[in-house]
């Protein structure tokens, strides 16, 4: 999914930049050491290393960023992956996959990601930040607010609020104000831990019924575009589903290149300018095929199981339904849900190219084309 959505940010960028700013665009980029830069430093790269001062804005975009120094106003840094050491003048906006931060920003700290590590960090106000895992070593004199699956706060604040699974402030914390978690479990408090106001623990029930409700908006939204197959596009239905059940192995065996030929195609229409909004279009257009085609095998095995049933839109229709169903069964059990959709996106997406590409060839042939 990075590989869709940087660009777009990338380019996007582009275009909003002051006419002032530095805007750094390469494959890889670094800072000479010991440099200033007086203007706002704008960086598109796959790998950037600033370890430099910046006397205004910065802004990255990268796969791998890492900062150690001065940023004289906001910080805002969309990367995988990000090492960050800072004295900053401003806010901060950090959003990646793993994050890593120290020093200090005088403004607000507000961070996304799937693992977060705070350490050695004062904020000025306050600090948000929502993560599966977060673990906080920071001094914030405002409210703290962390969200996260599982949280582990040290250091001072003023209040924390922290809401997640489970939550386990380690010894010697200090709370000024008000401490309020909201967790399945109870919050982990050792006696040595400070807390100046009130605590309470509000404890979350998991509910089975959003699960549900879950599983049921994935039924409709793969059942309701078969189900426009079935009335305006019977054949594509019919031919895609027969080549996907009859020939399950090939198609398996040539899917899985031919996705990754897809991609590697994308790519290159993002590296020209021209080719960007192209790459953007054909890059929608594959995730939504990619996920259309997970049940064509599965209708497939429903069709065959319905052999006896005379060739209708209606038999078709309890196909369709039959098939969504049992593929959104298999998805339900976690050992084998990953490899089910592998297995049934790459079979599908191969038989719907191999029955467009058979169709093109039949029209050649005819003479349509």
């Amino acid at each position: 999914m990075r590989t869709f959505f940087l660009p777009a940010i990338s380019a996007v960028l582009l275009l909003a930049a002051p006419a002032t700013a530095a805007v750094h665009c390469a494959e890889t980029f670094e800072t000479p050491a010991g440099s200033v830069c007086l203007e706002d430093l704008i960086i598109l790269a796959r790998s950037a290393s600033v370890r430099a001062g910046c006397r205004a804005e910065c802004i990255a975009v990268a796969e791998t960023f890492s900062l150690n120094g001065i940023v004289g106003r906001d910080l805002i840094v969309c990367a995988m992956s990000q090492n960050i050491q800072v004295s900053g003048h401003g806010d901060a906006y950090l959003v990646g996959d793993k994050i890593s931060l120290s020093g200090s920003v005088s403004g607000t700290t507000s961070m996304a990601g799937r693992e977060i590590f705070v350490s050695s960090f004062s904020a000025g106000s306050a600090v948000r930040i929502a993560a599966g895992r977060v673990v906080i070593h920071a001094t914030v004199p405002g409210p703290a607010l962390l969200w996260g699956q599982d949280i582990t706060v040290s250091g001072r604040f003023g209040d924390l609020v922290c809401s997640g699974r489970s939550v386990t402030l380690l010894p010697g914390t200090v709370v000024q104000g008000n401490f309020i978690c909201r967790s399945s479990e109870p919050p982990q408090v050792p006696s040595s831990v400070k807390i100046g106001g009130t605590t309470r623990w509000d404890r979350v029930v998991p509910s089975g019924r959003w699960q549900w409700l879950k599983r049921l908006f994935s039924l409709l939204s793969l059942f309701l575009p078969f189900f426009v197959m079935v009335l305006v596009a019977p054949s594509l239905l019919s031919q895609t589903s027969q080549i996907a059940g009859r020939q399950f192995f090939r198609m398996l065996a040539t899917g899985i290149p031919l996705i990754a030929a897809c991609i590697v195609g994308i790519l290159f229409c993002f590296v020209s300018i021209v080719g960007l909004s192209i790459g953007l279009i054909a890059s929608s257009l594959l995730i939504s095929c990619l996920y259309l085609c997970c049940p064509f095998p599965v209708i497939a095995l429903a069709r065959y199981l319905l052999r006896r049933m005379p060739e209708s839109r209606s038999t078709w229709l309890i196909a369709v339904f039959l098939g969504v169903l049992g593929f959104e069964l298999l998805t339900v059990l976690p050992f084998v849900s990953a490899y089910v959709n592998l297995v049934c996106m790459s079979a599908g997406f191969a038989a719907l190219v191999t029955g467009r590409l058979r169709l093109f060839s039949r029209l050649r042939r005819e003479g349509f084309l």
